[in-house]
């Protein structure tokens, strides 16, 4: 489902000041979640799960996928919409996650860059990390 259509059924408007943008096109989504080289027995959390569209995509790599996202009014529609994935809500604007509890090989991957930071070679789309 689109994400105008999705927020609409819900009753929702992007928040500007969060500087929310939702991707729908699902060749682009795919083409990303494929440059991350994720597959089954890899772990990915996913900060700023949104509307769960990109979410979808890593979970279709067969990997277990961890999303968490602070806007509270989203995280009902992100387990709605995607029944097998992990969503998870921060408590604070920080979050740690160990490779132990990921179960290995795991990938953490945002849709905004800090300021002056540039991804590393091979780490995922969006990556802030890999580990």
């Amino acid at each position: 489902m689109r994400p105008a259509e999705l927020l609409r059924r819900h009753g929702l408007r992007p928040k500007k000041a969060w500087g929310q943008n939702f991707l729908g096109d699902e060749r682009i989504l795919s083409a990303l979640a494929g440059l991350a080289g994720l597959g089954p027995g890899d772990s990915v959390v996913e900060l700023g799960a949104g509307l769960g569209h990109f979410t979808l995509a890593l979970a279709g790599t067969g990997a277990k996928v961890i999303a968490v996202e602070r806007d509270r009014e989203l995280v009902p529609i992100l387990r709605a919409e995607l029944p097998g994935v992990e969503v998870a809500r921060p408590s604070s604007s920080t979050c740690s996650i160990s490779r132990r509890r990921s179960g290995g090989r795991c990938s953490c991957s945002s849709g905004k860059w800090r300021s002056g930071s540039r991804p590393r070679p091979g780490a995922g789309i969006t990556g802030c990390c890999r580990c």
